[in-house]
């Protein structure tokens, strides 16, 4: 049976491609979550709580009708957490035919879910990932996903876990998911004593580069060698160029400048994972191979 989904991803990125263009729109989907991350950009800035005043389902139905009518065909959900309002993830694929949803994999997205690319969360093997998203977080979020072909798990990598890449790549592709991105931890605009101890050095990074370069041609594994150069030599502003790539908000519907506005412009190293070489004008079958499983 031929995968419908599979070339709709191909003809968006070939489309995308050619008009030198990636549009997207990003939605904060509530500022609420059930757990409480140590390392959560969203909480440094929301001060005491994750209560806001989240747009109404009807609010969140017209913005989504306005980017359709915009020929916007890719929407990513964030939070808080996305899956504490099932039913707006549900309306998201009524509207757009690519779906991402990022989580913290603690509830589970039904299967009915199938065109959904689900991104969850983590910090490392089970005791370094528990002792920032508390106990038993990281078995609920294997039990919840083992064998399931949606799910791309994200691993911010910190001075704590630098070591364990390898064993990380080990343990998620034990659990027959889709595949493992890494991204780097970056600065708070926030000062805290964690970001002391997870901040990456020039040394921790040449150190990264050099484990992860292996898994180049790895389809399971999210990086490239055009990423792992970025992360070494080129520093990200505000010009990062982002903006113009995807539209997003907040969860009370205001204009963001980018997924994560808690951290540090000059110290972002979270620029999305394969839109370097797009954003650049380059065209690399490597990573628009990884780039379209990372959809």
């Amino acid at each position: 049976m031929v995968n419908t989904y599979r070339i709709g991803k191909v003809f968006w990125y070939l489309v995308r491609h050619w008009r030198k263009e990636i549009k997207a729109l990003q939605l904060d989907v509530t500022s609420d979550c059930n757990l409480r991350c140590k390392t959560c950009y969203f909480f440094k800035d929301d001060g005491n709580s994750h209560e806001a005043n989240d747009m109404s389902n009807n609010e969140i139905e017209k913005l989504f009708k306005t980017y359709k009518n915009k020929k916007v065909d890719s929407v990513w959900l964030f939070g808080g957490e996305p899956t504490l309002r099932m039913d707006i993830i549900e309306m998201a694929h009524r509207y757009f035919p690519l779906v991402s949803v990022v989580s913290n994999g603690i509830k589970k997205i039904p299967e009915k879910f199938n065109n959904s690319s689900i991104h969850i969360s983590l910090d490392g093997l089970q005791e370094e990932n528990d002792s920032i998203r508390g106990p038993g977080s990281f078995k609920k979020i294997s039990d919840n996903y083992k064998g399931d072909s949606r799910v791309i798990f994200i691993v911010t990598i910190t001075k704590r876990n630098i070591y364990q890449i390898d064993e990380i790549v080990k343990y998620t592709k034990s659990l027959n998911v889709r595949g493992v991105q890494f991204q780097l931890y970056s600065k708070s605009r926030i000062d805290s004593d964690l970001d002391q101890q997870l901040l990456l050095s020039k040394t921790d990074l040449a150190n990264i580069a050099e484990t992860l370069s292996k898994y180049h041609y790895d389809p399971f594994v999210y990086v490239t060698k055009q990423l792992l150069n970025s992360w070494q030599n080129r520093v990200f502003t505000k010009d990062c160029g982002f903006s113009n790539m995807t539209n997003s908000y907040a969860s009370n519907g205001d204009r963001k400048p980018c997924c994560t506005p808690g951290i540090d412009c000059e110290e972002c190293k979270i620029f999305p994972t394969h839109l370097i070489d797009i954003y650049n004008n380059n065209f690399n079958w490597i990573t628009a191979y990884k780039f379209l499983r990372w959809l």
